[in-house]
Parts: structure tokens; sequence; C-alpha cells
């Protein structure tokens, strides 16, 4: 019998009646069955459905599950570009498809073979040792044995971990990254990096990686994420990756942790986590109070709405958000940020003392949020501070020195206890210097 399918099916079973011996004539006729369907009571199961029809009942993933493509095979080495070999810092689970064993396929196949209540005696041979035809003999003999002496060791299945990698505990954090020293004291003068990009961009390294590795947006607006090995390539102008995101970004503020990009998509009050190993948006998430409007929360007007931080407690986002207390002025949040789902929850919310446009710049150092009172004056100051161990806010009054007049970025690296700043198209760093 043939499993009919394509435009020729009425005439093929025309065709299939007129040459049937008549001795089978009175015998019912077996229907084809829809490609892809469950096979019915006259259908042939064995036999496998065509292979341009058998993609038609792929069910597609909703974007909510899952937004990256599908690669063709024969362009696979053209999409994925490794410059080399990466590591995992310890205590960091590396995230990716679990792929089994190459000994589980054939074990899962023995598994199966083994589910027949009997055992053929010529499947034994005469090169057998005498020790498997004992066994074949005892199989033979009672069926219920076989899966007593034959079945081999369950088959050792790929070990899922307990808690994805961007879920890291403080503790692990801490560990990798080393712990809060002391008191903020001293912000160094600036020191210049590299001359690269357009006057507004963000550059930033991943605290979490062993690797060197900086990423760059240009602007303040688009949809690319450059890679730089290290800090030589890019004062070459060496890059070694691109992403291409699938939802562009929008301001300065965003950062990379744990192998993650995490971003403002543009004129929305959406937040995006994008994993920048398997190239797809891992996450999702809406800030329900985001005061969204056309202009800045900071003095330099750069459309940062949303501003991601890091420091040695994890992930933080500061945005603005109408404080109905008073008059209802949009004040400055400050959230613990959840890196695997991106959720926030209350206690760990503070609303700041920040007011809008009256500050240029900010950061997280140790759980405490900072601001720079002007992002173009040369001799700028951080005038404002929020504890959020204490919930209290000080004035520390430290200087922060603009050197080129136009910082539109400021982020903390937890890891090499430096600030990296953008400023007027000049990739600068400032130590961090603690009391004690």
């Amino acid at each position: 019998d043939e499993l009919f399918s394509g435009d020729n099916t009425v005439d093929l079973l025309i065709e299939d009646q007129l040459l049937r011996p008549s001795s089978r004539a009175g015998e019912g006729m077996k229907k084809p069955s829809l490609v892809g369907w469950p096979s019915t009571s006259g259908n042939n199961p064995t036999t496998p459905p065509a292979a341009d029809t058998a993609a038609m009942t792929t069910v597609p993933l909703s974007p909510a599950l899952s937004m990256r493509p599908t690669p063709d095979p024969t362009t696979v080495s053209q999409l994925t570009y490794i410059p080399d070999a990466t590591t995992t810092p310890p205590g960091v689970v590396e995230k990716g498809t679990l792929q089994p064993p190459a000994a589980l396929a054939s074990t899962v196949v023995a598994t199966d073979m083994e589910s027949l209540p009997t055992l053929h005696p010529a499947m034994a041979t005469t090169a057998q040792t005498s020790r498997d035809m004992e066994m074949s003999s005892a199989l033979e003999s009672s069926p219920g044995a076989w899966g007593q002496v034959s079945t081999p060791a369950a088959p050792v299945r790929p070990t899922i971990p307990t808690a994805p990698k961007q879920a890291l505990e403080e503790e692990d954090i801490r560990n990798i990254i080393g712990r809060c020293k002391d008191t903020l004291s001293t912000i160094s003068g600036p020191t210049t990096q590299n001359t690269y990009g357009r006057n507004e961009g963000a550059w930033m390294k991943d605290p979490l990686a062993q690797e060197e590795r900086i990423y760059v947006t240009n602007y303040y607006y688009g949809n690319t994420l450059v890679e730089f090995r290290n800090l030589d390539n890019f004062k070459q102008g060496r890059w070694s990756n691109s992403y291409k995101l699938p939802y562009s970004w929008i301001g300065t503020g965003h950062v990379v942790y744990n192998g993650s990009f995490y971003y403002n998509r543009a004129f929305t009050r959406n937040i995006i986590k994008y994993d920048l190993k398997q190239r797809y948006v891992a996450a999702w998430a809406m800030l329900h109070d985001v005061a969204y409007e056309e202009s800045t929360p900071w003095q330099w007007q750069g459309h940062s709405e949303v501003d991601f931080a890091v420091d040695e407690n994890g992930l933080w986002v500061i945005y603005p958000a109408i404080s109905y207390e008073g008059f209802n002025q949009e004040v400055i949040v400050l959230s613990k940020l959840n890196a695997a789902d991106l959720s926030t929850h209350k206690e760990t919310t503070w609303r700041t003392g920040l007011r809008k446009n009256f500050y240029g710049n900010c950061f997280v150092i140790c759980g405490v949020l900072y601001a720079v009172d002007s992002y173009n004056k040369r001799n700028a100051n951080i005038s404002y501070a929020f504890d959020t161990h204490t919930n209290t806010q000080i004035i520390p009054q430290l200087l922060f020195e603009n050197e080129y007049a136009y910082t539109t970025q400021i982020d903390y690296n937890p890891k090499d206890r430096l600030l990296y700043a953008w400023d007027n198209g000049h990739q600068v760093t400032y130590h961090v210097i603690f009391a004690y």
C-alpha cells in the first residue's frame, strides 16, 4: 500500500481502482490520510510523511518563548562566528542547550529492543562466551527475567542545573567579583583609554566574565552591539563580533551582565535581556510605572529613560516615576532587578530624592546610588547618594571631573572597581577609592 499526498491524489486513487484485481474489489479501500495527521486504523503507520509537507505541520513557538531563528545548516558557519574559546568563571553555570551524551541514543535503542518479551535462540552465535549462552537460556525459560538479567544500567541523563546561570545568588556574585570594601571615599581623575565613535555612546565589560571583552553601543539609538576581544583591540579598532539585535535600543544605560545584554527597547517601557551566546531574547518585561516622555530624566537629554547598573549585589534598574506624595513630581526609582526574568519586587524598590533633570548621570556602588550634578561642567560633584541598606540619603560632595565636558554614560564595574564613562567620544575610566 502507498501513502498518497500532493496534487495528484485523485488521479492516483482512480488509477489504483482501475488496476486493482477483481478479487479485491469487495475489500474496503484504504483512504490516504493527510500527511502529519495521526494515523487511522486504515492507514499505514510505518510510512513516513513527505519531507516538504511534514515541515508544514511544525507548530512555531511564540515570540515570548523563543525569538531565535532556525539556522540553515548550509549557512550556520557564516552566522556564528567564534573568535576564540570562551571559559566560564567559577560559580557560573554555562547556559545553553543541553546535549545528551553520545552513548545516550544507542542506550535508548537498546532499551526499546529489550522490551521484547522473548529472545529468539538464533540470536546466539558461536562467538558468544559461555556466560552469554547461560544468560540466553535463562531468558528463554523465564521471559520475566529479561529485565533483570540483560537490562543495562539506566542511561545517564544530562544533568539539568537547578538554577540558570543568570539566577546567581548574591553570595555567588560576591565570590566572583569580590565584596564591598566600605564607604566610597574618592573618585580619581579620568584616564582616557580610547577615542572612538560619536559624541554619545556607551562602553562596558561583563563583571562576571573571565575574558576582558569590551562591548560598545555607538550613539544613543541603534540596534547593533559591537564586541572587542580586549582593550588593545578596542584601541586598534579591531572588533571580533557584532550583534544585530531584534529590537532597537535607546539611551546609554545598557549593561552586559553574565553573558547577556540588558537594554531598554526604543520608545517603550519594555526592558529586554538578550543572550549573547545563543543570540535570542531570553527575557522581556515592562516597567509599568515609568514616567515615559520624550525628554530624558538626565540633563544631557539623551533619551535614557531606563538606566541599568551593576554592583557587588547584582543587577539594578534606575528610571523616573511619578511620586504621588506631595506635588506629583517625577522622582528617580532604584530597584533591584532579577537578572533571570527581569522581575522587580516592592521590598527591594526605593523612591529616591532625586528629581528629574537635576542631575547629569548616576551609578550604583555597594547598594548605594550616586548622582553627578552635571554632565558638561569640567569640575562637577557627586552631590547625592541614596543608601538602600539604611534607606537614607546623603550629600557626599565628591569631586567628579568631566574632562571633555560632555559625559553621556557612567557605569561601575565591580570586578575592576572602575567607573567606565563615555565623554564626548572619548572612553575614560575612573578609579574608585574606598575609605578603608
